[in-house]
């Protein structure tokens, strides 16, 4: 079974530690404690109402990216994922190579990015990036992932009702037959009514472990999606920029895990199904058992705005896509139970 985790970097305000953070920047120079009611992402610092204004007039920071200071909280976490300086020699990102989809400081740049051609410099790659088709991309692909949960969500929800009801119609089914050919019944009824529980139960209890596992993927990948769009309005160009390449591959990875679930057995469509052989009174020795039937799930997945590799042109507006579903009691002692089909899954494609 697929586990499903994602990295949303959700911490409460709670947790978070009090820092230098937790107090206006310019105030706290001048020895003054004031709480912060914004922060500006530019500065890395808090500012008061009145400072916050000042350093909307001033010319030098006046195009500075500013967010309410709760909201900073709360998007913290998520930031404090992002990556804006190498491990390896611990310099800021630089440059950016379209061939490689990657940032990288300038010894990146000389040591693993000599033969790549169309280098080219991040802070001008990130200044139209906020602009660009490819966060749209993004926007569409957290719709058809989230879609594509609901679906099976729905599908094994409906799966559930309809075999709990084909297991109340096969009992009525049962005692049926019961009262048509004669008390010696009654210990099959027993075996049929028991064995029909076990599959039920155990259908019910991997669908609800699936349903659990999909209503928690759902809440990550929204949870995802609501701090991307919080950092889309709140952070950085180039934290946008660089978070946007992470989410992509998360997005790939979600959809790709989805696609493993749509392969395992318990995504089988179920029908419980009572044999009855109809010349069982006249016919000793017939057998009669219940039985799941596992057939093709009828979930289809969006894949309509796939894409496993994008390119940041000259143009970074622009996006270039690389393509990377009368009865002898002794009768019944002689009865052998008949198998369960074995399922047979779609994967999903």
């Amino acid at each position: 079974m697929a586990e499903f985790k994602l990295d949303t970097g959700q911490t409460s305000v709670e947790d978070i530690q009090p820092t230098c953070n937790n107090y206006c920047g310019p105030c706290e120079t001048r020895l003054v404690t004031s709480a912060p009611k914004y922060w500006c992402n530019s500065c890395e610092e808090g500012l008061c109402a009145e400072c916050f204004e000042h350093h909307k007039a001033i010319k030098a920071s006046r195009s500075h990216i500013t967010v309410e200071f709760t909201k900073f909280l709360k998007l913290k976490p998520f930031i404090a994922t992002i990556e804006t300086e190498c491990k390896i020699h611990g310099l800021p990102f630089e440059l950016y190579c379209p061939n490689h989809e990657a940032t990288c400081c300038s010894f990146c740049a000389t040591l693993d990015h000599s033969t790549c051609l169309g280098l080219k410099s991040l802070p001008n790659v990130v200044a139209t990036f906020r602009e660009s088709e490819y966060l749209n991309h993004l926007d569409r692909r957290f719709d058809v992932l989230v879609n594509n949960i609901d679906k099976i969500i729905e599908n094994r929800a409906s799966t559930k009702e309809t075999i709990s009801y084909q297991l109340m119609k096969s009992r009525s089914d049962i005692q049926t037959l019961r009262k048509e050919i004669n008390t010696h019944l009654d210990n099959l009824e027993i075996h049929l009514a028991s064995k029909s529980d076990k599959i039920i139960e155990d259908e019910k209890e991997s669908i609800e472990k699936i349903l659990q596992k999909l209503v928690e993927k759902k809440r990550n990948v929204n949870q995802l999606r609501n701090n991307f769009t919080e950092l889309k309005i709140g952070g950085t160009n180039l934290q946008v920029f660089i978070s946007s390449k992470q989410i992509d591959k998360a997005i790939s990875k979600e959809g790709e895990s989805l696609n493993s679930v749509m392969a395992e057995e318990n995504m089988s469509e179920l029908n419980l199904k009572f044999t009855l052989d109809p010349n069982l009174k006249d016919s000793i020795g017939q057998l009669l058992d219940v039985h799941l039937e596992k057939d093709k799930s009828t979930v289809i997945l969006d894949s309509s705005t796939k894409l496993s590799c994008q390119i940041v042109s000259e143009d970074v507006t622009k996006v270039t896509t690389i393509l990377q579903t009368n009865f002898d009691k002794s009768v019944f002692q002689k009865i052998q139970m008949l198998p369960v089909l074995q399922p047979y899954c779609q994967r999903g494609r």
